[in-house]
């Protein structure tokens, strides 16, 4: 069965002590990114604190010294494209660039693999893509054409 976990206030800790390593003295020159992601209004369920959330993260990474793209409540598409995006421009900045990624509302893990939840996602029927960066995967909004997550690693 796959198991949902809220992200919870430790991702939080994570991006702050992320923040205080990347904010070493003689680093000024380095490009900063980070994407923040808030979802909380799923088609199942709305949750209280992942707006907020992302906010608060987001103007501790501005503070920080990041450009800080903030989206929320992102269906399957768009949540896609911001990744993408994101990664465009992370890329763009060359190889000292530092990134951070932020995502806030429903997880999912199975097998080991961790899936974030779009907003549009039927999590009953969800089904498990491909992992992307950093062991990070998104879940289908279209739910499970022929085979849940468990008959596809089974």
């Amino acid at each position: 069965m796959v198991g949902f976990r809220r992200v919870a206030l430790s991702g939080l800790v994570a991006v702050i002590l992320c923040v205080m390593l990347v904010g070493r003295v003689g680093h000024a020159a380095e490009m900063r990114f980070a994407l923040v992601v808030g979802n909380d209004e799923y088609k199942s369920a709305k949750l209280a604190t992942p707006a907020n959330d992302a906010g608060l993260v987001a103007d501790a990474l501005t503070a920080a010294g990041f450009t800080v793209t903030g989206v929320r409540n992102l269906d399957q598409a768009t949540l896609r494209e911001s990744f993408r995006e994101f990664l465009g421009q992370v890329a763009a900045a060359g190889p000292d660039a530092v990134a951070v990624v932020y995502l806030a509302g429903f997880g999912v893990q199975f097998a080991g693999e961790n899936y974030f939840v779009p907003v549009d996602a039927d999590l009953a029927r969800c089904r498990c893509a491909t992992p992307g960066h950093a062991g990070v995967g998104l879940c289908s909004a279209a739910g499970c054409a022929a085979r849940s997550c468990e008959d596809r690693y089974s």
